[in-house]
């Protein structure tokens, strides 16, 4: 493979991509193999020398993130080799995929052998599908992995000081407690309305059978008594109001046809009168011609 072409390279040309496994297939397999079989004290001897040769050379692996060999001999004490060996395989079939989505801390306790993943979510963090997928992975192989829900109560701001929940200003608490105090009547209303009975008819004044003695109820009584005989008093008003109303309207049409009918009759008369004065002339003439 023709995968370096420079000795400054810190990675072969092929790294991430999806020819990297396929053509390195049967020395990955056979080495994740040889990794899995191994005792816990041989993988940590084989790491601790791995880190004094690579420490300073620019490659793929951080090995300035630990303190010195002893430090990584804790790490990898505390996990089985074969677990291990599952997580690299899954990390170099598909390095692209997989290189993202891994827990934010990794914790281990060299004295008890104890290990985990720990993801860190803060206020309104929600998990990667990633993060889901790998989470999911180490738990099958069984290493646990946690998610740790921070609480932002009594953290340090950027000055050392303690950060303060935010108080609510009193309009808005004085709005919130005349909501809830509307809705506590309205609540009341509504049971008090359920827990009335059905009204009985009875003659004269009607009212509910668990309030016949109750001053507060004559006077509901005596205002709706008032108030429907306002509304069929302005019902009666407006009905005698259209009424009077279309009174003047037939007045009107009535006082229209006596005006017609007057004028025809007077324009009848004018024409007879004419008629009989004509008639009048006609006779004068035939009489003067005869006398001549």
């Amino acid at each position: 493979l023709d995968a370096f072409r420079d000795p400054a390279q810190s990675y072969p040309l092929d790294w991430d991509t999806d020819d990297f496994y396929p053509s390195r297939k049967e020395a990955i397999d056979a080495r994740i193999r040889e990794l899995s079989e191994m005792s816990s004290e041989d993988l940590c001897s084989e790491l601790s020398a791995s880190y004094l040769n690579n420490l300073n050379v620019c490659s793929l692996v951080s090995w300035d993130r630990f303190r010195g060999p002893e430090h990584l001999a804790g790490l990898v004490s505390c996990m089985e080799p074969a677990k291990l060996a599952k997580i690299f395989d899954r990390m170099i079939r598909d390095h692209r995929t997989y290189r993202s989505g891994l827990p934010d801390l990794t914790l281990w306790n060299p004295e008890t052998r104890q290990f985990k993943f720990v993801e860190v979510k803060g206020p309104g963090d929600k998990l990667s599908y990633k993060q889901i997928l790998w989470i999911r992975f180490f738990n099958e192989i069984g290493v646990t992995a946690e998610v740790c829900h921070v609480d932002p109560t009594g953290s340090l701001d950027s000055k050392g000081f303690k950060t303060k929940s935010p108080k609510k200003s009193p309009k808005k608490s004085a709005k919130s407690t005349s909501k809830s105090q509307t809705t506590e009547n309205h609540s009341n209303d509504i049971t008090t309305k359920a827990k009335r009975k059905p009204q009985q008819k009875r003659k004269g004044k009607v009212k509910d059978a668990d309030f016949d003695d109750n001053d507060d109820w004559t006077e509901a009584s005596k205002t709706k008594s008032k108030i429907s005989k306002r509304k069929t008093n302005s019902k009666n008003n407006a009905k005698e109001s259209l009424q009077e109303d279309n009174a003047d309207v037939i007045f009107e049409k009535e006082m229209k046809k006596s005006r017609a009918k007057a004028e025809t009759e007077v324009e009848a008369e004018d024409t007879t009168a004419k008629g009989k004065r004509g008639r009048k002339r006609k006779t004068v003439d035939t009489e003067s011609d005869d006398i001549i």
